[in-house]
């Protein structure tokens, strides 16, 4: 019965070994990719009056064990089908508002990514505002031992237009005094909504928008306190965020 169980612990060991052995032997294949700053292949930006500089890079997914040439090109084929399995209307970004002089990466021997070259783009202000653009940026072939990854070969670059408009600017202790002509009663559900950027946080009591006699106030708070928190009083009940605000920043700020 000892021999039996020792014969039976020798074939477990054996399994063990051959099963370590195995999977030290079993190795993952190494692929191209586009990867943008979000760490996905695609990209969100906002194009202003001075444009954008993209910086675009091929990866891999593990050091290089040989030397890698990848090719790519701008593909208005390729957002065709983005906008066919996302339900979107982008337009290729015309050719005289880009430039991408570069159809060639190299990802070097022991190297997981390549060097970088800039997309420029122009200010697209001009282009009409119904349409929303973008770009596609397609590997069309890879030269060594590692194949383009399917599900990231390509690089889309979706763009929204910075829109500009008149603000009021208002002094120390200004404000805006919402009235209405016609005063609401019995009202159960209603919002307030505004952007608001303070040049400088260090001032006692500014007041932002208020609406009497309903008594909706809001304000920067008092600068012995914490003058970076905004207050809001709604009918004499204090409401206190405790998110700290910075100054020369925009904020989005929405009473329900």
């Amino acid at each position: 019965m000892k021999k039996l169980i020792k014969y039976i612990n020798f074939i477990l060991l054996s399994f063990i070994i051959l099963a370590c052995t195995s999977d030290e032997m079993i190795t993952s294949p190494n692929a191209i990719y586009f990867e943008g700053a979000s760490g996905t292949n695609i990209t969100n930006i906002s194009i202003d009056k001075s444009g954008a500089l993209i910086p675009i890079t091929v990866r891999a997914a593990k050091p290089m064990d040989t030397k890698a040439s990848v090719a790519v090109q701008i593909d208005s084929k390729a957002l065709e089908q983005y906008n066919k399995e996302n339900g979107t209307i982008y337009q290729m970004l015309p050719l005289n508002y880009y430039t991408f002089n570069n159809n060639s990466f190299t990802i070097e021997k022991g190297k997981y990514i390549s060097d970088h070259y800039q997309l420029s783009i122009k200010d697209i202000a001009n282009l009409p505002e119904i349409n929303k653009y973008a770009l596609a940026i397609m590997i069309i072939g890879t030269e060594g031992n590692s194949p383009a990854l399917n599900a990231a070969k390509t690089y889309y670059i979706l763009m929204d237009r910075v829109l500009y408009t008149s603000v009021a600017e208002l002094g120390f202790n200004n404000s805006i005094d919402a009235k209405y002509k016609t005063p609401y009663k019995g009202l159960r559900t209603w919002t307030m909504e505004w952007r608001v950027k303070a040049a400088d946080l260090n001032g006692n009591n500014q007041k932002l928008i208020y609406s009497y006699p309903t008594e909706v106030y809001t304000r920067f708070e008092k600068v012995i306190e914490k003058p970076d928190l905004l207050q809001v009083r709604i009918g004499g009940v204090e409401l206190l965020p405790q998110q700290s605000s910075q100054s020369n920043r925009w904020y989005h700020l929405a009473l329900v």
